[in-house]
């Protein structure tokens, strides 16, 4: 029953914050203005081999953004190799620990 309070509370969410600050589209971004970038990979052990190579390409392309990542915690210590991230967040799973880590990421402003 609590997953689907939280399924819930996520859509509602995501909702009022689309309807209080639209995204812009890609064709408008100015790629010399980010700074900061989170890269989401809380999957499985293939997803994040597949995806370091990216990684790297994105810090060669444009050495001025932060690279943070979103990673699943078992995949730490890989993660922690990789000179071209700055920043690690944790996946810390469902529940309330969930949405203390979306508060702090927000908070963030990537």
């Amino acid at each position: 029953m609590w997953h689907k309070f939280l399924l819930w509370a996520s859509k509602h969410y995501l909702r009022v914050r689309t309807r209080q600050r639209p995204p812009r589209p890609l064709a408008e971004l100015d790629v010399a203005a980010v700074r900061r970038v989170l890269l989401l990979n809380a999957t499985a052990l293939g997803d994040w081999l597949f995806s370091t190579p990216t990684f790297r390409a994105l810090k060669e392309t444009y050495p001025h953004w932060q690279l943070d990542a979103l990673i699943n915690p078992r995949h730490r210590d890989l993660a922690a190799h990789k000179p071209h991230l700055a920043r690690l967040w944790l996946y810390p799973g469902r529940g309330m620990a969930l949405l203390a880590l979306m508060r702090q990421i927000s908070r963030e402003h990537y």
